[in-house]
């Protein structure tokens, strides 16, 4: 988390600028949603409602938002992809994943069948 800086932004506040900065940093870093951010805090025991959360998201929330886009790497030009068969609820299902060169996971697909198997045969499923 990038530290908050005390400007004259954060005046007139009811919280200190680092748990504003954390509600804002939370709600674009994390997937989660505001109502998520409102839980997260009130489990920390800070008690704010859905629409200050809002609020400083809207206000604080471009810096932490351009900050990640800044030190988030590039994708890479190349992808594979990725199949691996599961046992899930008794069920054989097939996990695809498109994986780039750096080992990120850009995309998951679970299907009950296998579309193009690696045997080269029929359909299966």
């Amino acid at each position: 988390m990038t530290k908050a800086k005390h400007s004259g932004a954060f005046k007139d506040h009811r919280f200190v600028p680092k748990i504003i900065a954390y509600a804002a940093w939370s709600y674009f870093r994390l997937p989660m949603s505001m109502s998520e951010v409102e839980d997260l805090l009130a489990a920390r025991g800070i008690i704010e409602c859905y629409d200050t959360i809002r609020k400083w998201v809207g206000k604080f929330g471009t810096h932490y938002a351009a900050s990640i886009r800044r030190v988030r790497p590039a994708p890479c030009d190349k992808c594979h992809l990725d199949d691996v068969v599961r046992l899930i609820r008794g069920r054989n299902l097939w996990l695809w994943r498109a994986i780039d060169s750096n080992g990120d996971v850009h995309d998951i697909l679970v299907q009950s069948g296998c579309l193009v198997p690696a045997s080269g045969g029929a359909r299966l499923g």
